[in-house]
């Protein structure tokens, strides 16, 4: 449903974009991650015809750029970081100003939306002025502005930034709702705890330049330093037990906060199996044992290395 491929932007002397390549699929929704300066924003920017490459391809639902920019503009829905509305406004009334812009049939945009009131949770708000609304209300508003045509293709920068937790929580339930509508989503967030129960693959920029793309499994599998196993052990057993693992098979245990540790094995050539028998051999009652996952913030630390454009 994306696709773009050598994508380089200059901006007088500088390279924001190094020739960049990926692509999402139709229903995927894609975390564009990356600090800022990566070229996140640019790169979103273009996807949306606000901006135009120095060189590179690129197709959207089977339409090409900057050859057919008005048909790539009627299948994709663009939201930026910052919703400019008109305050004096009240919520339809702004949207029914967008329905008009986007050339909806008259007659239909009264239904249109209700339809999207209720889709972002902003039915009752119908009646209000734009500047009475939440930070999480004028997100909803703005995510609800760009699903009026109804896009095959959504291109978000940072939808939940400033957000408090639970506007969080219901911005990333309607994004997950709008990914089983079938949508291909190509979102960006600094808050990284949110993209992995959302996203179905990450794209990763450092620098202008794409360090990973692909699902959670191959991030790990990608991001992954030496093997950790988290043990829990009696409190009279520590002492003896860090000994041991530093004897056998790791060179760094760390106390955990809820009592426990985090045993970092010396090579992959070790694994929770080898710590489990160690410790049962050596008469160490074992209250738990599993092996550590790489989360996105710890994963994305080993990937990049705090480069900007």
């Amino acid at each position: 449903m994306i696709e773009f491929k050598d994508l380089r932007i200059c901006f007088q002397t500088r390279d924001v974009l190094r020739g960049i390549s990926a692509s999402v699929a139709p229903g995927e929704v894609c975390g564009l991650i990356g600090s800022n300066g990566a070229g996140k924003t640019t790169l979103l920017r273009i996807l949306a015809t606000v901006l135009r490459p120095t060189m590179g391809t690129i197709r959207i639902a089977g339409f090409s750029l900057p050859d057919e920019v008005h048909e790539v503009r009627r299948r994709i829905g663009y939201m930026p970081d910052h919703l400019a509305t008109y305050e004096e406004l009240r919520v339809r009334s702004f949207l029914e100003f967008f329905a008009h812009l986007y050339d909806l049939p008259r007659a239909s945009i009264p239904g249109t939306i209700a339809d999207v009131l209720q889709l972002v949770d902003l039915g009752p708000l119908g009646s209000s002025p734009i500047e009475t609304l939440s930070l999480g209300a004028r997100q909803r508003l703005s995510l609800g502005r760009v699903l009026l045509h109804n896009p095959d293709v959504l291109l978000l920068d940072e939808p939940v930034s400033g957000l408090d937790p639970r506007a969080r929580v219901e911005m990333r339930t309607l994004l997950a709702e709008l990914g089983r509508m079938g949508k291909s989503i190509l979102i960006s967030s600094h808050v990284l705890g949110d993209m992995k129960d959302l996203c179905d693959r990450y794209l990763i920029l450092e620098a202008g330049q794409v360090v990973f793309q692909g699902t959670h499994a191959e991030f790990e599998e990608r991001a992954a330093g030496p093997p950790r196993v988290l043990v829990t052990v009696p409190q009279k057993s520590e002492q003896a037990f860090a000994h041991l693992c530093a004897e056998r098979f790791s060179e760094h245990v760390v106390r955990e906060e809820n009592g426990g540790f985090a045993v970092t094995l010396r090579g992959p050539e070790f694994t929770s199996v080898d710590v489990g028998r160690s410790l049962h051999e050596a008469g160490f009652a074992i209250g738990r044992l599993v092996t550590a996952q790489v989360d996105l913030e710890e994963g994305f630390l080993r990937l990049t290395k705090g480069l900007v454009t």
